[in-house]
């Protein structure tokens, strides 16, 4: 995932900054990562676990937002 402004938020959703020279060759084979997105931008990534989710369970962006309504 490519960001500009947005690297603190990705990293408190599990996130993390990677060296661009680090992206798999499909990714900088892409047009976002070749062109459209600046050579500044923040290259994430994250590890995703298989399996299911707990019923009722929230997504960490729920909690951050809710963090963010009482501001």
């Amino acid at each position: 995932m490519l960001t500009t402004t947005a690297e603190a938020w990705f990293t408190a959703l599990a996130y993390t900054a990677i060296a661009r020279q680090q992206a798999p060759e499909a990714i900088r084979a892409t047009r976002q990562f070749s062109t459209l997105c600046p050579s500044t931008s923040a290259l994430m990534s994250k590890t995703v676990a298989t399996g299911t989710v707990a019923s009722g369970a929230q997504l960490p962006s729920a909690e951050i937002a809710k963090s963010n309504e009482s501001r």
